[in-house]
């Protein structure tokens, strides 16, 4: 302590004083005032003051000694980092700072010491071994995880100065082998910063000279990838592991070649041979990676010239190993042009002309590299100029690809062929074209074989006039236009250049093929489109602004659709080119295709608005409809095409157009073979459109309001689908017929359905409790059972369905429930033990089919766990009759009430009966039956209704009630059409008025009272808020 009780000079006091003053102790485990002024003392080395501020606030430095700042570092982080080994001891040892403390990277003090520690690493030069170290006892063995990691020989070396502040650290208990983040110990740090001495300590205290980071890294891997010769050596006599390989497969050669480290090399090598390891220096050698790389190609790859010679001189080595892409040295070197080392390998035997995986040589290698003086050194030597790929590509094919005209004159100069061709039947011509390289083009022009590979096509019968004018280079396309004989040809779909340069909207390679050959305009491919067709399908105002006003009539043109180029402009929507084309004049704006579709229906059916309002600015007319033999849309219009496709905005754009009744009245005829207006098919598919339409049909008078003969005028023509229009008859029919083999069997939500289930279902309840066995017939299952009958012999297969198998069911139980076997049954109306059980199953469904039916009606729908409380009453007063709790219907309507809160008693009534003093009152007369009934009500009332009233309770209930009022409304909707269809199918024709004139303040008869209350909203939970489309999307059929 006498050096910290030293004094100071005055000056530095003072200046020291203002730090005293504001010392305070900073919480969140954060240093205090003073402790960060003295790292900043701790970094620049001033113990002196360091040891003053200690002097004066000696118990706060003890209580923050071990607290970290805003880098995550403690004290004695710096102060190991400034290498001041009295500050380190006073931290320690004076004040108890922990030695085994972790920053957020996970170093240690002594990671930082060996790391980046400023204290003089002694002793790195010559003295560091001697030569005799290498010539130490050998270990032939080759058993290397069988040697002591601890190196004793280094303890022997007394001359050696040790690091004083790793050694000092480690006799405190510093971890010599704790890891960081990184999977680094302090021995990685010293060999990868060539911290010898610090090295020499680590090992002499038991550091592991195997321990691996998280890439598989020892000491002696990472000081053989720094070039680190002094490390290296000491690690090789510390008896490290010479066969220890990383996780990517690499060895001690593999990281000494990639880095050009020679000496690390050669020195390797003399440690081998020295301890007679021949056979492991090959093994080593030729050992390959992950990659398939051995040593030899990792110094191709970097040209390192001297390691490539001394491998090449070790009897052994492998100059013909190829990697995992199948590559040989020579094409490493190719890629990196390492000229000089070509000599080298090709005077070892390998082979010049072999080939990667992709079969191309070291040649394709420099080609695509664009290394002229490995090419032409290549060629010299005797590469083949027209190898062929494993795709039947060539070197000059690459370099017309990548545009390198200084190596085509090489190649050229070399003989390459020209007229060879790909896999897909290109030559170099195409791929320069292709690529659009106009100097290599010109030059393959000159050539004497530019006559044929000109008009050579590929294999989709492109030539080189197809790809100059698709890729609209003029340059190229008027070079190869003067060239001799050049013809105009068709490709595989019977393209023209003038179809290609015209569908990329290459306006300058148009106006250039115009003047070649003006023809070519009128020419159709294998859609019978011409270029001017092809224009607008893609989109290109200006080409067909050039080609309307140049040749007019083409406008008129039909492809094989039967569309014009205004039709397909309108089915891809280009609102550009339909803008031109209207601005013409010349074609017909409500001209239509073979399937009579016009523009707007086209638009219409992909939903394009803008172009809808602009086709009917233009007068497009509304009304016209497809064709009556149209498989998917007979007779409709592009209103009926917009709302199926529930384009809501190009259904506004048609509702305000002037056409609006024309268009209500058209009749479509569904798949089903029902008849359908547009104003019926939106309230199904889009009524946010049927409220607009709606609004028009409403006329409202003009006396005022509370005058009694004010009224309101319906227009109900456009519900009636009865009513056709001229021309329309045919349709209706032959499409009825056409549709008549698909007719699916409706749903049995029928009205007279639901008064014969409120008939039958009491009925049955009341024959299956009465007591008193009075005269029993079935009479009222003749009607049910005859529609039934009907039904199937209608539909066949399709009448099947869950809830026709459920009411199937119910009438066969209830049939055979009901059959007298003997005459004892007649008289006493007792039933067999299967007709028990078979007429309670069917009272069972009848009583949950009839809540099917209920829905429907909205007054009746919000009690729907009735019938199934109903339903496991008489279920269970059937089964369980000579219970106490189940004798009577009362008692069982009691006990299923308090079943469904909870207190089952399953046990007591199943069970009880296996008692041995247990009496008939608690005997279970139908076990099976009891049982999965037992298990059907637990399931449906004990956890599901009871889960469906606990999410009423916590859900949003105003969410919950909107749901409930939309689902209320699409059941009676759905009910509605269904009544409508069952009329249909029955032939009863009830005609609907085509206007009704309402007095909402004069309601004198029943039908306006009847109206009134339909009409008008009486309270606010009536009127419902506005749905959006995807709310009423299951009202659709």
């Amino acid at each position: 302590m006498a050096r910290m009780t030293s004094s100071l000079p005055a000056r530095c006091a003072n200046q020291l004083e203002p730090i005293l003053l504001q010392t305070c102790l900073v919480q969140d485990s954060s240093l205090t005032d003073d402790s960060i002024n003295s790292n900043q003392l701790i970094r620049k080395k001033d113990s002196s003051a360091f040891d003053f501020i200690l002097l004066s606030s000696f118990h706060k430095f003890k209580e923050v000694v071990n607290l970290t700042d805003e880098n995550s570092w403690t004290l004695l982080h710096h102060a190991v980092r400034a290498g001041d080994i009295s500050v380190v001891r006073t931290l320690v040892v004076t004040l108890g700072a922990a030695v085994n403390v972790y920053d957020s990277e996970g170093l240690s003090p002594l990671h930082v010491a060996a790391k980046c520690s400023l204290q003089t690493d002694y002793d790195q030069g010559a003295n560091l071994l001697h030569s005799t170290l290498l010539t130490s006892s050998k270990n032939t063995s080759g058993d290397y995880k069988s040697i002591p990691e601890k190196a004793y020989s280094l303890q022997d070396s007394s001359h050696k100065i040790p690091h004083e502040l790793i050694e000092f650290l480690i006799k405190k208990g510093a971890k010599v082998d704790e890891p960081d983040s990184s999977g680094m110990t302090p021995l990685h740090y010293t060999a990868s910063r060539n911290k010898v001495n610090a090295a020499r300590q680590l090992l002499l205290a038991g550091a592991t000279l195997e321990f691996r980071d998280f890439e598989g890294m020892t000491p002696l891997l990472i000081s053989i990838k720094k070039n680190k010769l002094d490390m290296v050596k000491l690690f090789l006599e510390a008896n490290a592991n010479y066969l220890a390989v990383d996780a990517r497969g690499n060895n001690v050669f593999h990281y000494s070649c990639a880095h050009k480290g020679i000496e690390v090399l050669q020195v390797i090598i003399q440690f081998l041979m020295k301890k007679d390891e021949h056979t492991t220096l090959l093994i080593l050698l030729n050992a390959k990676n992950h990659e398939g790389e051995i040593p030899l190609h990792r110094a191709a790859t970097v040209g390192a010239t001297n390691i490539v010679k001394s491998i090449l001189e070790i009897e052994g080595s492998d100059p013909l190993a190829k990697n995992n892409r199948g590559e040989t040295c020579l094409h490493l070197v190719a890629r990196g042009n390492h000229v000089e080392l070509v000599p080298l390998l090709l005077a070892q035997n390998v082979d010049i002309n072999a080939t990667d995986n992709n079969g191309e040589s070291a040649l394709f290698v420099a080609v695509r590299g664009h290394k002229q003086k490995m090419v032409r050194e290549l060629l010299n030597r005797g590469s083949d100029v027209d190898l062929l790929s494993a795709h039947y590509v060539t070197p000059i094919m690459v370099a017309c690809q990548f545009g390198y005209l200084d190596l085509v004159e090489v190649l050229i100069e070399k003989g390459a062929d020209l007229r060879l061709e790909d896999e897909n039947y290109k030559t170099a011509l195409t791929w320069a074209i292709e690529n659009v390289h106009a100097d290599v083009v010109m030059r393959l022009l000159q050539m004497d074989d530019a006559y044929y590979i000109v008009r050579r096509p590929d294999i989709t019968n492109n030539t080189a006039l197809h790809q100059a004018a698709e890729n609209g280079d003029v340059t190229l396309l008027r070079t190869l236009l003067k060239a001799p004989n050049i013809s105009v040809t068709k490709n595989h779909r019977l393209r023209e250049p003038m179809h290609l340069a015209a569908m990329n909207g290459n306006i300058k390679a148009v106006e250039l093929l115009l003047e070649f050959e003006k023809e070519s305009i009128w020419r159709m491919d294998e859609d019978g489109n011409t270029p001017l067709h092809l224009a607008a399908l893609e989109g290109f105002p200006d080409l067909v602004q050039l080609l309307s006003q140049q040749f007019p009539a083409v406008g008129y043109a039909k492809n094989d659709m039967g569309r014009s180029p205004l039709l397909c402009a309108a089915s891809k929507n280009r609102v550009g080119c339909v803008k031109v084309l209207l601005e013409r004049r010349e074609p017909d704006i409500n001209g239509v295709d073979k399937s009579e579709l016009t523009a707007l229906f086209l638009a219409c059916q992909r939903g394009y608005t803008e172009l809808v309002r602009l086709l009917l600015k233009n007068g497009a007319d509304p009304t016209l409809r497809a064709s009556s033999r149209h498989e998917h849309y007979p007779g409709w219009n592009p209103l009926n095409i917009a709302v199926e496709g529930k384009h809501l905005e190009c259904v506004i754009a048609l509702i305000e157009s002037s056409f609006l009744y024309k268009m209500l009245k058209n009749r479509i005829v569904r798949s089903n073979g029902f008849i359908v207006t547009p104003l019926m098919q939106m309230i199904r598919i889009l009524p946010e459109a049927a409220t607009l339409v709606m609004d028009k049909c409403i006329d409202k008078g003009k006396v005022p309001v509370h005058h009694p003969n004010y009224c309101i005028t319906f227009n109900f023509e456009f519900l009636d689908e009865t009513e056709e229009t001229e021309g329309q008859s045919d349709m209706v029919n032959n499409t009825r017929t056409k549709c008549c083999s698909r007719k699916q069997a409706p749903s049995r939500k029928k009205v007279p359905s639901l008064m014969d289930q409120n008939v039958a279902v009491p009925l049955l309840s009341a024959y299956h409790v009465e007591e008193k066995g009075l005269e029993r017939k079935n009479k009222h299952l003749i009607h049910p059972l005859q529609l039934m009958f009907a039904q199937f012999w209608k539909f066949r297969l399709a009448y099947f369905n869950m809830q026709n198998f459920i009411e199937l069911t119910i009438y066969i139980s209830a049939v055979l429930t009901t059959i007298d076997t003997n005459n004892c049954m007649r008289v006493t109306g007792l039933r067999e033990h299967w007709q028990w059980q078979i007429g309670t199953i069917g009272l069972t469904l009848a009583w949950v089919n009839l809540l099917l039916y209920s829905q429907n009606s909205g007054r009746i729908g919000i009690y729907v766990g009735i019938p199934f409380i109903i339903a496991f009453v008489l279920a269970f007063h059937l089964l369980l009759a000579n219970q106490y709790a189940y004798m009577s219907i009362e008692s069982a309507l009691a006990k299923v009430i308090v079943m469904i809160s909870g207190e089952l008693e399953f046990v007591q009534a199943l069970f009880s009966r296996y008692q041995s003093n247990a009496s008939s009152d608690v005997h279970v007369r139908y076990v099976t039956l009891t049982y999965v009934l037992f298990i059907v009500f637990i399931i449906v009332m004990a956890i599901a209704l009871t889960n469906m009233l606990i999410g009423l309770a916590v859900g949003d209930v105003k969410e919950i009630q909107s749901q409930a009022i939309i689902s209320k409304l699409r059941i009676t909707i759905q009910t509605l059409f269904e009544a409508e269809d069952l009329l249909k199918t029955l032939r009863i024709k009830r005609d609907i008025p085509k206007m009704y004139v309402f007095f909402p303040n004069s309601k004198k008869s029943l039908m306006d009272k009847a109206f009134n209350w339909l009409y008008t909203p009486k309270t606010k939970a009536d009127q419902v808020r506005p749905y959006h489309n995807d709310e009423f999307a299951s009202y659709s059929e």
